[in-house]
């Protein structure tokens, strides 16, 4: 029953790699119940629990962590897609790959952007 759901709600989120039909119905519900929270590629971010928050106090020069408060459910479904794709998916390695190199220990933030905004958000997103 659920995957009649995703594929007729969310048909190109099933067509990406590896997510399957209970990490893509994540993201049609999270976002069809906060229709005001996901306006934006930012607000969903923040929703989702990947945006970046400031590490530390105002003195701090340019660093962030992720801001892991918002909606547990998505951000779970977004942390597995994002564990599988580092292994499997060739374009993600070499995101990943390019992204330690330039920040080393500190890549992981923009491996979770990269999935979300490009891969999730914008497939969910009607055409």
């Amino acid at each position: 029953m659920i995957s009649e759901l995703v594929t007729a709600s969310a048909p190109r989120l099933l067509e990406q790699f590896r997510i399957g039909v209970e990490t893509a119905a994540e993201i049609p519900i999270v976002a069809v119940a906060n229709p005001e929270r996901a306006r934006s590629l930012a607000a969903f971010a923040k929703l989702a629990g990947i945006s970046p928050a400031p590490a530390g106090s105002k003195m701090t020069s340019g660093k962030y962590r992720i801001n892991h408060g918002r909606h547990r459910q998505l951000n779970a479904a977004i942390y597995r897609t994002v564990i599988v794709r580092m292994r499997f998916h060739e374009s993600t390695i070499a995101y990943v790959n390019l992204k330690a190199e330039m920040y080393p220990g500190e890549y992981f933030a923009s491996v979770d952007h990269f999935i979300a905004w490009f891969d999730l958000y914008m497939c969910w997103t009607p055409e």
